[in-house]
């Protein structure tokens, strides 16, 4: 009865109101009852749908974080479709790498992005078929990475291009004598001293001597960049020796350099790198002198430190290091002394407190 007589109240009311008054209250309605219909619709249950949820969410950066993740845990490369063009390689890439396929990676703009796309996923799978998605020097650099990875020349004779895949080879056999240490690895090197050929070896396998005496503390020049100033060619065998030489410390494999310069630079590499009374003895310092010749400037004082330390060694003489230009080159001639000997006197030449007493302490304690 109570809401009867509200609703007669309600018609008396309307009765009283003008046209106007009852056009206004009646669109009020209409849009209440519009809201509320709208309501009902965002409020319906709908089915629990992955990708529906992702496209769901405002900000595009979530959004795509999110089709980032189901993409991935899905390995539906279709999904990446709902993210804008230039966001969509990651997804793309992600894809290849979860499922281990690069047919994902064709979905990537970029020549370069899908290249690394499917490096990337011969990386992870260790297959050298994944390479076979790309052409050309794409496909033989993916073979050449993937190679060098897993220490085989075997896998270098994937590579089509003949001159290509002697690089390769060359440049995984010096990467094996650089890593173990063993000059065996040399002989699979080729003994060609073409220095493009070279040249690619030498990038390919990571090469690098530059410091070649840092653990000595002298900032010496890099070898193989010595004999490009000098003019001079060296093979890769040769190159392969001085790299096995550079991890065992053994120099007798030096001798079996072609390069007469870099035979010298051979023997002074690990001679500056651990020097002792065994591997100085027999050094000639007056022959390796001539070699920083060669040398200008700061590069001509760095070498001819690093012969001081070899003649101060040597002949166990510790004037010879008060010698040498600068004072943190003389204070690790005194500590390559300390170290050769093992004795803790020639540590009390380094005036400087912090370093005289780590060189203590390397000695007592043998951190070396």
């Amino acid at each position: 009865m109570i809401v009867g007589n509200l609703e007669k109240d309600a018609m008396r009311l309307l009765e009283q109101l003008d046209r106007r008054e009852k056009l206004t209250i009646y669109a009020i309605a209409v849009a209440a009852l519009l809201v509320v219909a709208l309501l009902a619709v965002a409020l319906e249950p709908r089915p629990s749908n992955g990708l529906s949820r992702c496209m769901d969410i405002v900000l595009s950066q979530n959004r795509y974080s999110c089709l980032y993740a189901l993409a991935a845990s899905t390995g539906n490369a279709s999904v990446c479709g709902g993210i804008a063009p230039a966001s969509s390689d990651y997804c793309y890439a992600e894809v290849a790498l979860a499922t281990r396929n690069t047919a994902a990676c064709s979905g990537i703009s970029t020549s370069a992005g899908k290249y690394q796309c499917v490096e990337m996923v011969a990386n992870a799978s260790d297959s050298y078929v994944a390479c076979g998605a790309l052409n050309g020097s794409q496909e033989s650099g993916c073979i050449e990475a993937l190679a060098l990875k897993l220490d085989s020349v075997v896998g270098c004779s994937g590579i089509p291009n003949a001159t290509d895949a002697l690089v390769c080879a060359n440049a995984v056999n010096i990467a094996n004598a650089r890593s173990t240490g063993n000059p065996g690895y040399c002989a699979g090197v080729s003994d060609t001293a073409n220095q493009s050929f070279v040249y690619g070896v030498v990038t390919l396998s990571g090469e690098v001597h530059a410091n070649a005496s840092q653990s000595a503390g002298l900032s010496f020049i890099d070898p193989v960049q010595y004999l490009e100033n000098a003019g001079e060619a060296y093979s890769a065998r040769d190159l392969c020796y001085l790299s096995a030489t550079s991890t065992s410390g053994n120099t007798s494999s030096c001798s079996s350099i072609a390069n007469a310069s870099l035979q010298g630079l051979c023997v002074a590499y690990k001679q500056a790198a651990a020097p002792s009374p065994a591997n100085l003895s027999s050094a000639n310092v007056t022959s390796l002198r001539g070699v920083c010749s060669q040398y200008t400037g700061a590069d001509l004082q760095s070498c001819y430190a690093l012969t001081d330390v070899i003649s101060a060694v040597s002949g166990r003489n510790a004037s010879v290091c008060s010698g040498i230009n600068g004072t943190a080159d003389q204070n690790q001639c005194y500590y390559a002394l300390a170290r050769a000997y093992n004795d803790t006197a020639y540590c009390g030449y380094i005036q400087n407190s912090t370093y005289n007493q780590a060189c203590v302490q390397d000695i007592n304690y043998n951190f070396t």
